[in-house]
């Protein structure tokens, strides 16, 4: 069955306003989640780097005398084929078979993102409108608290 793409709501509907304490706590968690969905991206996308790149290796290096290039740099320079079987080991032979899934699980995941952006942007929107209504609730912060106790 083909996954649906989430759609983030304008609002969520929600019963009594909620507290200072609850927008910040839920834009907290929205940051986190955020974070870790970032992480999880950057995972897929170096892995579908890996399989593409270890795949299609570049051209040789060195087989070309280069100007001002000296010659004992050529001793430097690492043997293609000891390049490619270190690029190449451990990699297994279907990886370029996941290259779909891989590409689905990133389209995905970046869904998942927006709607997580989207939901940020709404809990940061509540929590600004909530402090511009009220905004003596935050001195009701225990963080402000503790602060004039030992101030």
């Amino acid at each position: 069955m083909e996954p649906r793409a989430a759609v983030a709501p304008d609002r969520v509907a929600r019963g009594p306003e909620p507290s200072l304490r609850t927008l910040r706590h839920s834009r907290r968690d929205l940051r986190v989640e955020l974070l870790r969905v970032n992480r999880w991206r950057l995972l897929v996308r170096s892995r579908i780097e890996v399989a593409v790149a270890a795949a299609t290796l570049p051209e040789p290096l060195g087989q070309d005398p280069l100007p001002y290039l000296g010659v004992d740099v050529q001793n430097v320079l690492p043997m293609q084929t000891d390049l490619e079987t270190a690029l190449r080991s451990g990699l297994p032979i279907g990886e370029l078979d996941r290259l779909d899934l891989l590409r689905d699980f990133d389209r995905r995941l970046g869904t998942y993102q927006e709607c997580l952006a989207a939901a940020l942007e709404s809990a940061t929107e509540d929590l600004i409108a909530r402090l511009s209504l009220h905004p003596a609730d935050a001195l009701d912060l225990p963080e402000l608290q503790s602060a004039r106790v030992t101030a």
